[in-house]
């Protein structure tokens, strides 16, 4: 499942929808198996667990909680990063993400209004950053947490869930949630990530 080979033919052959179904929506999980160490049998009810999780503390659908990026599948496939990049374990000044999508329009309509009310020249660079993500359908908290306002909002409501991520199931990197509005927002933004790589327009070095 983990093949760079298989992965990087797959890229380019496969049909975008169907490269992201088959290695961001199914259970195989390179961060469970390949560094938390979890047997491959277990992974599917680590996996489930971990979203039941996610759906009772963020109250989001379970079905609407999807892994993706590098902790997903052992290496970065996005245009605007090194591409092909492995998960970096041990690189501590610029270490991996666990990048976790949430397809709720309750709670980006919810950041959206927090990020409204709180627009200030102290955080134009911000705010545009934002707002060129709230058009493409999704907010990202690593953008949104630069706010101060909106960090506090958002810090009480994952604290608790990151801590359980850490103490229940060993996660040792950080959790980044990238919340789209709908499976199409999420499906559309990953689908033209995948043509721009196959276009050759990359920005990542």
């Amino acid at each position: 499942m983990f093949d760079f080979e298989c992965i990087k033919n797959d890229l380019y052959k496969l049909p975008e929808d169907e490269f992201i179904i088959k290695y961001y929506f199914r259970t195989d999980n390179w961060y469970l198996s390949e560094y938390l160490g979890y047997k491959q049998d277990q992974i599917h009810k680590i996996s489930d667990n971990i979203k039941a999780l996610i759906s009772k503390e963020l109250d989001i659908g379970f079905n609407n909680i999807v892994t993706i990026g590098s902790s997903k599948i052992g290496y970065s496939i996005s245009p605007t990063k090194k591409l092909f990049q492995e998960f970096r374990v041990d690189d501590d000044e610029h270490p991996s993400d666990i990048d976790i999508a949430l397809i709720s329009n309750e709670i980006f309509t919810q950041l959206w209004s927090e990020f409204r009310g709180v627009h200030s020249i102290t955080f134009n660079y911000s705010y545009n950053k934002v707002a060129k993500e709230i058009f493409r359908g999704f907010v990202n908290d690593k953008t949104f947490t630069e706010i101060d306002e909106i960090r506090s909002m958002w810090n009480r409501k994952v604290d608790k869930l990151n801590d359980s991520l850490v103490s229940d199931f060993g996660f040792d990197h950080q959790v980044n949630y990238r919340i789209y509005r709908s499976l199409r927002d999420l499906m559309d933004y990953q689908i033209r990530g995948l043509r721009e790589i196959k276009e050759g327009n990359l920005n990542g070095v």
